[in-house]
């Protein structure tokens, strides 16, 4: 986290924005605790045909790119570790998610959308799906909604802000 940032923090405590205060700390929590090897270079964002089962009737269908496959495939590994049914893409949760990340990443802001769903937010400077997924994995309230039975479907998308760095959503229905 550079100096500006930090002072950022700091002016938003001064001015009674804890909420947005506390979720840039956790952020650098999050970045500063270690969550093993991490590749440093640019995520691959090109799209792919894949295997996972996407939800909508055919004129809703979307191509996934390689780190939304990658993230959907081991976000649904970790739901069965768990005893967990895995869930399914939703095209309209992947726009939505894609789209959100995309607002937060141009405006440099990281906070929640007014899409009325379940919705868990990453923002950091790896951008692989294995770090986002330890990032929600590591705090007990994303983990919870990552694993609540009542999901069935959902919808990711990460976009990188011109500060290099990387903003997701992952959105539930």
């Amino acid at each position: 986290m550079n100096p500006q940032q930090l002072q950022e923090i700091w002016n938003n405590i001064l001015n009674g924005q804890t909420q947005k205060a506390l979720a840039a700390v956790l952020a650098l929590i999050t970045a500063v605790s270690g969550v093993g090897n991490i590749p440093q270079f640019p995520v691959n964002t090109s799209s792919v045909n894949v295997s996972l089962p996407i939800t909508g009737s055919s004129n809703q269908s979307i191509t996934l790119t390689e780190l939304e496959t990658e993230f959907i495939n081991k976000l649904n590994e970790y739901r069965i570790s768990r005893g967990k049914s895995p869930v399914r893409v939703s095209a309209k949760l992947t726009r939505q998610a894609r789209s959100w990340s995309q607002t937060m990443a141009t405006q440099n802001h990281y906070r929640h959308s007014n899409d009325n769903v379940w919705e868990n937010i990453a923002y950091n400077y790896y951008g692989s799906a294995d770090y986002v997924l330890t990032q929600w994995k590591n705090s007990p309230g994303h983990n919870r909604t990552m694993l609540l039975n009542q999901h069935s479907t959902v919808g990711f998308g990460q976009r990188r802000a011109s500060n290099g760095y990387y903003y997701a959503t992952l959105q539930f229905e």
